[in-house]
């Protein structure tokens, strides 16, 4: 209890405690303008995140960091450690 002598609220441990739902958005919202728009320019910014990763591999065969494989194969490691 309290100093007031109101005992303090407790929460009812029989009750599952209350969880939001994730927004399901209509469907009519995921072909709109703004989302096709939006959808287009997280794809152009990963093809360029590929391109720069594909360029970083082939500076790195140029530097002799890795093998000419490595181009085909990208889980290889470096040949060399780098200076």
């Amino acid at each position: 209890m309290a100093a007031t002598g109101v005992p303090f609220p407790r929460a009812n441990p029989s009750r599952a405690p209350i969880v939001a739902r994730p927004h399901r958005p209509e469907a009519r919202s995921l072909y709109s303008r703004q989302a096709l728009r939006e959808m287009r320019a997280y794809l152009r910014l990963r093809m360029l995140e590929l391109r720069e990763d594909d360029l970083d591999r082939v500076r790195e065969v140029i530097e002799h960091r890795l093998s000419v494989d490595a181009l085909i194969d990208s889980g290889e490691t470096p040949l060399t450690p780098p200076r």
